[in-house]
């Protein structure tokens, strides 16, 4: 039996697709309680139920003493108990995916406040692998921003810490940067995937960044054409999370105003005069003409992959996150944006009517058929497939 534990599980993408793959999901890590009823609506095919715990993964000391490890430590020592774990076919995974917003490489101003909650999140990828000394999973998937394996200016990377503790607990290590469009995910999204795998077992020198059995990639239209039709503030009686945020009158003129896949350079002549954005003006007119945000407000392009879908994205102030079909006037609705992100229409986001808190849950996922691609061919490796 393949049992796994998921740290950061989230909504539970990465769970998903380790549970399509065959994977029996015993437990779900995260500090944020709103995630329970999502992720625990992942069923297992052996009937074991997955579960849900809320809980702050840094050990308890005198200035982190709110710190829960030791929790989550007999947590996982319950739920392994539980199932009996220990047969000579039992193997445990650990997924670790680590908030993603310490590594990110894109550069904003921060407050102080949130720049020390970056710097302590960085530790939270190792203070969580410290876990594998106790538990000797036999693999460990992690999956991050690219970004993560980066040097500081000390030379040191996140990634590249992560990888010596590993290797000292007798793990070996790969690593890869992907764009999971090429694993059937509609969607230009890059991300550094890693293995860890224990030395009793057959490891791999390089991890495949495409699954070469895909004949062509997913398109948008591919992924979005099913849905009904909906209006900008809309919400449709009967599919779950099909919702769409309300659009304000400047901001219809201006979708109603481009074509998809167009910039919105073009809002400077429109049919309804220059309903161009001020910031924007002013900022090409720095630029010697040339503006740097020409999707915001713009319309996805049905026959390409769509953006990365992010914790923003049903918001088209926020960049080409418009629905392609010109007849409706709106940003793509959180089914949507969880559909491009691979996941099924049975998988619901709770609370089921809510806009922001499901859209964030959608946009901070891993892509479950990523997961999926690579919890197999982990499985394969461990000789269990």
């Amino acid at each position: 039996m393949i049992y796994v534990v998921d740290f950061f599980c989230g909504a539970g993408g990465a769970s998903l697709g380790f549970n399509m793959a065959g994977g029996n999901i015993l437990l779900g890590v995260d500090h944020k309680p709103i995630y329970k009823e999502t992720f625990e609506q992942i069923k297992n095919l052996s009937g074991i139920k997955a579960q849900f715990l809320e809980a702050d993964i840094f050990p308890a000391t005198d200035t982190h003493p709110e710190g829960q490890l030791h929790i989550v430590e007999d947590k996982i020592n319950e739920v392994l108990k539980s199932v009996r774990f220990g047969g000579k076919r039992d193997y445990l995974i650990f997924i670790v995916c680590a908030p993603c917003q310490p590594f990110s490489t894109m550069k904003s101003k921060l407050s102080k406040k949130t720049e020390t909650q970056r710097e302590r999140d960085k530790a939270l990828l190792v203070s969580t692998l410290s876990l594998a000394k106790k538990f000797s999973p036999d693999a460990i998937f992690m999956e991050n921003v690219a970004g993560i394996d980066k040097c500081d200016e000390n030379g040191i990377s996140a990634l590249g810490t992560a990888f010596d503790y590993l290797e000292k607990l007798d793990y070996t290590c790969v690593s890869k940067l992907v764009n999971a469009c090429n694993f059937g995910v509609a969607q230009s999204r890059f991300r550094q995937i890693s293995l860890a795998i224990a030395s009793k077992h057959t490891s791999t020198k390089e991890l495949p960044e495409k699954d070469d059995e895909l004949d062509q990639r997913l398109t948008v239209k591919d992924v979005l054409s099913k849905y009904p039709v909906l209006i900008s503030g809309e919400k449709h009686p009967s599919i779950p999370n099909h919702i769409t945020r309300d659009l304000t009158a400047i901001n219809l003129q201006r979708l109603s105003s481009i074509k998809p896949g167009e910039s919105n350079r073009v809002f400077a002549d429109s049919d309804y005069g220059d309903i161009s954005l001020k910031c924007h003006r002013d900022l090409a007119e720095k630029n010697n003409g040339v503006s740097s945000y020409g999707d915001t407000y713009t319309r996805m392009d049905p026959d390409g992959l769509s953006p990365t879908i992010t914790t923003n994205c049903i918001s088209v102030s926020n960049g080409r996150f418009g629905h392609y079909d010109t007849k409706q006037i709106r940003g793509i609705s959180v089914r949507e944006a969880a559909a491009l992100q691979s996941f099924p229409d049975d998988f619901i986001f709770y609370p089921v009517h809510s806009l922001q808190p499901a859209a964030t849950m959608v946009g901070n996922a891993v892509p479950p058929k990523l997961s999926e691609y690579y919890a197999k061919y982990l499985f394969r490796l461990l000789d269990i497939i």
